[in-house]
C-alpha cells in the first residue's frame, strides 16, 4: 500500500504533496528499463513453457509408471521446493561453470526452470490424482493408443493445471532476484535486477511505479490460478 501511494505522488520524496500519473507515464522513459522488461517477459514465457512441459512428462512418470528412483525422485523435487533461494542460486552457478554453460539467457532460463519445476509438478500431478483412471481405461478398451489417450483425453482434462502451471511458472520467474542474481550477466539484464539495482542507490517515484505494476501482475496471475485450481485438492492443501 505504501509502494502504491507513493507511486502516485508529484513529489521525488517519500512525503505527499499531490497526486500525479507522472511517473507511470515515464515509466520506460530510460532504454535499459524497457530492454530489462522485454527480457524478463521472453525469459518468463520461456520459463513456464519449459516447466510446465517437464512438469507434464514428470507428473505422466509418478501416475503412470513405478520405476526404481521415483522415490528419490519425488523427494529431489521436495527439497528444490524448501531450499533457500541462496543456496540454489550458488548451486546452480557452480554447476553452470562446471559444465561450461555460458550465456546469459540460457543460464537464467536453466536456473528459473529448476526454481519453479516443483510447483509445476505439484499442480499438475494434483490434477491427475485427482482424475478417474476408469476414464483412461476405457479409452483402451475403446481401441484409442497411448498416444491419442494422451492428446483426446488426458491433455484436455489437465489443461486448467497447465494453465495453472504455466500462470505460477511465469510469475515466479518475473519475481526472482536471488536465484538471478547468481546466474544473470550484464549482457541480459532483467526486470528485477533493475529494481534492485534502482532501490540500492535510493527509490526513486519511477521504482515505485515499477515494483506497484509487478505487484498488480502477480495478484493477478495469482487469482486466477486459485481460480484454476479451485478443484486441485493437493495445491489446496499446500496454500
Amino acid at each position: 500500500m505504501v509502494l502504491l501511494l507513493f507511486s502516485f505522488n508529484s513529489s521525488k520524496l517519500p512525503v505527499w504533496k499531490g497526486f500525479t500519473l507522472e511517473w507511470y507515464a515515464n515509466i520506460f522513459t530510460g532504454s535499459h528499463i524497457l530492454q530489462s522488461f522485454v527480457n524478463s517477459l521472453v525469459l518468463g514465457l520461456a520459463t513456464a513453457i519449459s516447466s510446465t512441459i517437464l512438469g507434464v512428462v514428470i507428473s505422466l512418470l509418478f501416475y503412470v509408471y513405478r520405476f526404481r528412483g521415483k522415490f528419490f525422485m519425488g523427494y529431489g523435487l521436495v527439497l528444490l521446493l524448501i531450499a533457500p533461494d541462496i543456496v540454489l542460486g550458488v548451486s546452480l552457478s557452480s554447476t553452470l561453470y562446471i559444465f561450461g554453460i555460458d550465456g546469459g539467457f540460457v543460464r537464467l532460463l536453466i536456473g528459473h526452470t529448476v526454481l519453479t519445476l516443483p510447483f509445476s509438478v505439484i499442480l499438475i500431478y494434483g490434477y491427475l490424482r485427482g482424475l478417474d483412471r476408469n476414464i483412461f481405461l476405457a479409452s483402451y478398451d475403446l481401441g484409442a493408443s497411448q498416444v491419442k489417450v494422451f492428446g483426446y483425453v488426458m491433455l484436455p482434462l489437465l489443461l486448467p493445471g497447465i494453465l495453472s502451471s504455466m500462470l505460477l511458472s511465469f510469475t515466479l520467474s518475473m519475481d526472482d532476484v536471488v536465484v538471478s542474481f547468481f546466474l544473470s550477466e550484464v549482457t541480459y539484464p532483467i526486470f528485477p535486477l533493475t529494481v534492485y539495482s534502482m532501490a540500492r542507490i535510493g527509490l526513486t517515484p519511477q521504482a515505485y511505479a515499477i515494483t506497484s505494476i509487478m505487484v498488480f501482475v502477480s495478484v493477478v496471475n495469482i487469482v486466477l490460478i486459485l481460480i484454476l485450481s479451485r478443484r486441485n485438492r493437493v495445491f489446496r492443501r499446500i496454500l
